[in-house]
């Protein structure tokens, strides 16, 4: 499952690939892969320029030069690949956005769990605004302070406040045990 490092890692491989490039045109084979419905989804992206990439949590958000954001979360075994546009499909591919320059970002989803969803920077899906603090950029004064307020309000194993995203955002159960034995 890709956690936070995973998409972090994936948005600096992506980065320099998708920076400036143009979607030329968008193809999905999963409907409940995508927001807004498949027809509108494609239409929103033909001929909108890639103007960045970021990371939040789990998701990585690629800002668009219509001022929208699409939003993939990977979920359980979602991957983002680069390829040629003439590459055959994998198999369980998603989506496929085709750019002008020839090459591809195709969303492979065996579990099919995975979301692309675009929306206006006004209106970000709720669970991305419901997200907790960025365990990797927040001082740790600040991050200390969230964790020590967010444990005096609840009751239970430890493992439970390190998963929960309100609190943190991006950690999943690999992490959070590797954080638990480190403790």
């Amino acid at each position: 499952m890709p956690e936070l490092p995973e998409v972090e890692t994936i948005r600096r491989s992506l980065l320099p690939l998708v920076q400036g490039a143009v979607i030329d045109e968008v193809q999905v084979f999963l409907a409940k892969a995508v927001k807004p419905a498949p027809a509108e989804f494609a239409a929103a992206l033909a001929g909108r320029r890639i103007t960045g990439l970021e990371r939040r949590g789990k998701y990585l958000l690629f800002q668009l030069d219509s001022g929208q954001c699409l939003a993939f979360h990977l979920r359980m075994a979602g991957r983002l690949v680069w390829q040629s546009g003439t590459a055959p499909l994998a198999k369980h591919t998603t989506l496929v956005m085709k750019l002008q320059d020839g090459m591809g970002l195709h969303f492979v989803d065996p579990r099919k769990f995975g979301t692309a969803v675009l929306f206006p920077p006004a209106a970000p899906p709720a669970g991305l605004t419901a997200l907790g603090l960025e365990p990797l950029t927040t001082e740790k004064d600040e991050l200390l302070a969230v964790l020590e307020k967010a444990a005096a309000r609840r009751a239970g194993p430890v493992k439970g406040l390190l998963l929960d995203q309100q609190v943190l955002a991006g950690l999943g159960n690999i992490y959070a045990d590797e954080v638990l034995f480190a403790a």
